[in-house]
C-alpha cells in the first residue's frame, strides 16, 4: 500500500469536499476523491500509485498540489474539462472570466506535465513582468509539495524567479513579452509546450512575429494553450 499520505492529508480531503458550497462542486470533489481512495486501496506502492494519478488529471492535482493555505487544491469542473481538451488538442485557447482560477489552472497542468515519465521544455509567456501569474503559481506549488519538492527538486533541480528545472530534465522559462518593444526580448525562444497568459494584451502582430514561430520548428510535437479575459478595448485586433 502506497504511503505517500499522513492520515491528515487524507482527512484535509474529505473535509473539503464535505464542506464545498455547491451541488456540481461537490460532486466533482467527490468523485475525484472515490478515485484517489481507489487508488490508495489498489496500489501496492508509492510508485505504482503515482503512476496512477498522473494518468488521471483531477486526482493528481488534489493529491500533490496545494493552495495557498496548504490545503489540497480540489479542480473545479470547468477546470477539469479544458484540462481533458488540453490532452485531446494541441492548440488550445480560452476567454474567460476574472477570478476563476484560468492562471491556477495552467500552472497545474504546466507541472502535471513536467513531472510527467518524460521531459518537457515548457515556456511561459506573460504580458509584463507584474503578470507572470502563472510562472509565479508553479513556482510555489513546488515549493509547498513536499513530495514533488523531494523527487523533481531534490538536489539537482533548481527553482528561481527564471527558470524551473526539474531532475528529470523537464524545463520551465519564464518570459516577459514586453509589450512597448513589441517582444523582441523574447524573439528566438524555443519549447514544446507554449503557454500564454492575459493573451488579451498581446498584440497580433506579437502573436505572430514572437509566439507563433514557435510553433514551426519540426524538432518536437507542440503544445500552446491560451488563456485570457475578454477585453476589446485593451486589443481590438484580438481575434
Amino acid at each position: 500500500m502506497p504511503t505517500l499520505f499522513e492520515p491528515k492529508r487524507i482527512a484535509d480531503m474529505k473535509s473539503i469536499v464535505k464542506n464545498s458550497i455547491t451541488p456540481i462542486q461537490f460532486e466533482t470533489r467527490k468523485a475525484t476523491y472515490q478515485r484517489f481512495r481507489h487508488y490508495i486501496d489498489v496500489c501496492e506502492s508509492d510508485e505504482e500509485f503515482y503512476a496512477k494519478a498522473w494518468n488521471d488529471f483531477p486526482v493528481w492535482r488534489a493529491a500533490f498540489i496545494n493552495d495557498d493555505s496548504n490545503n489540497p487544491l480540489f479542480p473545479a469542473k470547468w477546470q477539469i474539462e479544458y484540462a481533458e481538451l488540453m490532452a485531446r488538442r494541441k492548440y488550445v485557447w480560452a476567454m474567460c472570466s476574472r477570478k476563476i482560477g484560468k492562471s491556477t489552472l495552467l500552472a497545474v497542468k504546466n507541472l502535471h506535465d513536467m513531472c510527467g515519465f518524460a521531459p518537457r521544455r515548457i515556456v511561459c509567456f506573460a504580458p509584463t513582468l507584474k503578470q507572470d501569474y502563472v510562472f509565479d503559481k508553479m513556482n510555489k506549488y513546488m515549493k509547498n509539495s513536499p513530495y514533488l519538492d523531494e523527487v523533481f527538486i531534490g538536489s539537482k533541480g533548481a527553482l528561481t524567479k527564471l527558470e524551473i528545472e526539474l531532475q528529470n530534465g523537464s524545463t520551465c522559462q519564464n518570459k516577459t513579452i514586453g509589450l512597448q518593444n513589441k517582444g523582441e526580448w523574447v524573439r528566438g525562444e524555443y519549447g514544446d509546450t507554449v503557454t500564454v497568459d492575459e493573451v488579451q494584451k498581446i498584440e497580433k502582430s506579437v502573436m505572430r512575429q514572437i509566439i507563433f514561430p514557435i510553433l514551426a520548428d519540426a524538432y518536437s510535437s507542440k503544445n500552446m494553450r491560451m488563456l485570457g479575459t475578454p477585453n476589446p478595448f485593451s486589443n481590438p485586433e484580438l481575434e
